[in-house]
């Protein structure tokens, strides 16, 4: 008697979009103008016109999960921080609640420069808030603040000015015009005022010059620096050990900088926008790809799941490829202003551009990755870390076995 056969597959579970989502595909599906907005409740409610600066978006972060009613926060240059409901209403304007934080000890600077030492943390406020981290004080001096714009801590381990920061998990590193790195902690919100508290972990030497951009990933224990004169050192986490330095090609001044915890890479650019070229290293120094964008850079975020780069043009173009292969995986529609802040999360992109637009994007995982699906998970559903676990462990072997057939195949001749 032969086998029996055997049963029929099961068919794929759908990927579960939000109702707000329109079509998947590369056209937004929301565009907020938060300038003429602001401007409009202005003149409702007879308030004050602010005094310099422009309407640059400088950073954006989602408050609230998609159970409850989820608000957006948006932090520009002028030091001002909007909230609104999101997704707006189709059929009015959102809501546009403005509080503006009045520091005496920040310095003017240009809005690129304000983008990188300037986050958002979601959680403040018990959960349905965020927190305001800043720095560019003329006393080095690390702030953070509440959405309504009142200080709630402020730590001074640098000597001078901090010119960039990055977050990953509990960890943030800050860079500044001293020559160091300051490795911090952040302490869970304190219960009497629901604050993050940054504590100082450790100082990451070695450079020369000024510190222009910073990146950390609390999964690989890694902490990079770059400095104006091209040069990029990776520390150890844990006990600051440098690891690695690898120079800029044309020892150009470092603007972003990023480390993918996945497929263990690091991203390099420029702080010129005119050159419009980010380099993908491996952690030994290589360089595997280079992503180009005519019209130069400007924003670079790193997807949820570390496997795409999402780049933000000086021309309002926003790309996206993936870090395996370094192949294009799609173009969306230009947001028809320089992209000057990117956040992800559910499955949204959301991006700011120069002239104070907040435009979402719907990203379907099938749009990034084709037909499979189940490479991009992590945009519908979040892994358990035993799942995540089990696909770096694989993930490895394939790395070590294809490092194995390269050494064992025969050199060709000259």
């Amino acid at each position: 008697a032969g086998a029996a056969p055997p049963p029929p597959r099961r068919p794929p579970l759908p990927f579960l979009r939000p109702v707000h989502w329109g079509a998947p595909g590369v056209r937004p599906f929301a565009r907020v103008p938060l300038g003429v907005l602001t401007a409009q409740s202005r003149r409702q409610h007879a308030g004050p016109e602010p005094q310099g600066g422009s309407l640059a978006i400088a950073a954006l972060c989602l408050a609230g999960d998609l159970a409850e009613q989820r608000r957006l926060v948006v932090l520009d240059a002028r030091s001002a921080v909007h909230s609104f409901r999101w997704p707006p209403p189709a059929s009015r304007g959102p809501v546009v609640s403005t509080m503006r934080r009045q520091c005496s000890t920040q310095l003017p600077g240009a809005d690129s420069r304000k983008s990188r030492y300037s986050a958002l943390l979601p959680g403040g406020d018990g959960g349905r808030g965020a927190a305001v981290l800043s720095g560019g004080h003329w006393d080095g001096t690390l702030c953070v603040s509440s959405e309504a714009g009142r200080t709630l801590h402020a730590a001074v381990q640098h000597s001078r000015t901090i010119t960039c920061l990055a977050v990953s998990g509990a960890l943030l590193i800050t860079g500044a015009e001293d020559t160091t790195a300051v490795l911090w902690f952040l302490a869970p919100p304190s219960v009497p005022k629901h604050t993050t508290v940054p504590q100082p972990l450790r100082a990451l030497r070695g450079h020369v010059r000024e510190i222009s951009a910073v990146a950390v990933s609390a999964h690989l224990d890694l902490a990079a620096s770059g400095a104006v004169d091209g040069r990029v050192l990776l520390h150890t986490c844990h006990n600051g050990a440098l690891v690695r330095s690898i120079t800029h090609p044309e020892g150009a001044t470092i603007g972003h900088l990023h480390i993918a915890s996945l497929p263990h890479r690091l991203l390099v650019g420029a702080a010129a926008t005119s050159e419009g070229r980010l380099r993908v290293y491996s952690l030994g120094g290589a360089c595997l790809h280079t992503f180009a964008l005519a019209g130069g850079i400007r924003s670079v975020l790193l997807t949820p799941e570390h496997m795409c780069v999402v780049v933000g043009g000086v021309s309002g173009e926003v790309c996206i490829w993936r870090l395996d292969d370094g192949a294009l995986t799609c173009r969306l529609e230009p947001a028809g202003a320089a992209i000057s802040s990117i956040s992800a999360r559910d499955g949204e992109l959301i991006v700011g551009t120069q002239e104070g637009e907040v435009v979402g994007y719907a990203l379907d995982p099938e749009m990034l990755w084709g037909r499979a699906v189940r490479d991009a998970t992590a945009w519908a559903t979040k892994p358990s870390p035993v799942q995540a676990l089990k696909f770096g462990q694989r993930r490895q072997e394939l790395v070590s076995d294809r490092s194995r057939l390269l050494r064992e195949a025969p050199l060709a001749g000259w």
